[in-house]
């Protein structure tokens, strides 16, 4: 297992600048079976980003602590959960799933502590900033966060310690995106570039939370919250036989705005949606269990062993029964 991880200020940043001791930094990844790189970097004084590209041989369920105020989080690929909560007070955890195609605010005047949950032969890449309340204050920014609540459109969930709001991912925020991961992880340094792309992907995420109404996807803003539902529900019931009907009831939507929403959101229908979590979810048995190929269709909702196998065949190559004996490992 091969993890690089680098921790460094950016060259120009100022003398009295410090990148705080993370309390869940590179000893928290030392033991887990983990490839690929992170890049963690300060660029001023109560701000920093950090860049990643990994890949979870193991399950990884670790307990974390994270410092009061604003991470935003652009996952460009990501599978499971994390579970949020005030470090200090009575305040409820909050549950928060994973999604590769929309951008996270989780915003808090309080330490936060939590647990990750993410799957095995998993691939967690993308970007996060990270801004205390000194850095948000400086930038007159600070009340706008901590005045959010249930009637801010971009909210997923809060309570009286968290507020966490989600957003679909613009078409500026990608090009940022993509290029924080470009730079960041490639060999040549050009710490003025990561500088200003660092700073352009937090300005143009707080004019998001500023104007959320005139960001590029107004349309789907109203409906995020419902279409991630729709996605957690399919993905916590792969061995159900779902209707388009079915689905939308559950989440409050008209099975249109359910289709093209899904569309949008996610970059596949409801049916393909489902048919690739379920191939990936049989993968994932077959690779660690010493489970039937009977028993595994069952489970990810086919009744027909037969008809399973033409789709794992079309999706992987192989049939279940050779993608067993030769011992694969999923990916």
């Amino acid at each position: 297992m091969t993890l690089n991880f680098e921790e460094r200020l950016l060259k120009q940043a100022q003398l009295e600048t410090l990148l705080p001791v993370r309390r869940a930094s590179q000893a928290e990844l030392a033991d887990v079976e983990i490839d690929g790189d992170f890049r963690r970097l300060g660029i001023r004084d109560g701000l920093e980003v950090s860049i990643y590209d990994l890949v979870l041989n193991a399950p990884f369920r670790r307990k974390v602590v994270s410092d009061a105020g604003l991470t935003m989080v652009f996952l460009t690929n990501a599978a499971g959960a994390s579970l949020i909560r005030p470090c200090a007070g009575n305040a409820a955890e909050i549950r928060l799933d994973y999604d590769a195609r929309t951008a996270i605010m989780i915003y808090s005047d309080r330490d936060l502590g939590g647990q990750y949950d993410v799957p095995a032969n998993t691939r967690f890449s993308g970007v996060e900033i990270r801004a205390t309340d000194a850095f948000l204050r400086r930038l007159d920014v600070i009340e706008t966060f901590r005045n959010a609540r249930d009637s801010h459109p971009l909210t997923l969930a809060t309570n009286k310690a968290i507020w966490i709001g989600r957003f679909p991912i613009t078409s500026t925020i990608e090009a940022l995106v993509s290029h924080l991961m470009t730079s960041g992880l490639g060999q040549k340094r050009d710490d003025l570039s990561m500088e200003a792309r660092s700073l352009d992907l937090l300005t143009a995420s707080i004019s998001v939370m500023r104007e959320p109404l005139f960001c590029q996807k107004t349309k789907f803003l109203r409906d995020t919250n419902a279409l991630l539902k729709a996605k957690t529900i399919l993905l916590h019931n792969l061995d159900k036989a779902w209707t388009i009907h079915d689905l939308a009831r559950q989440v409050g939507l008209s099975e249109k705005r359910l289709k093209e929403g899904f569309r949008q959101q996610f970059g596949l229908p409801v049916y393909s949606f489902l048919q690739k979590s379920r191939m990936e979810e049989a993968r994932a048995i077959l690779a660690q269990k010493d489970s039937t190929v009977t028993e595994v269709a069952l489970a990810v909702g086919y009744a027909n062993p037969s008809r399973f196998s033409q789709l794992f065949l079309r999706q992987y190559g192989m049939t279940p029964s050779v993608f067993k004996l030769q011992g694969h490992t999923a990916r």
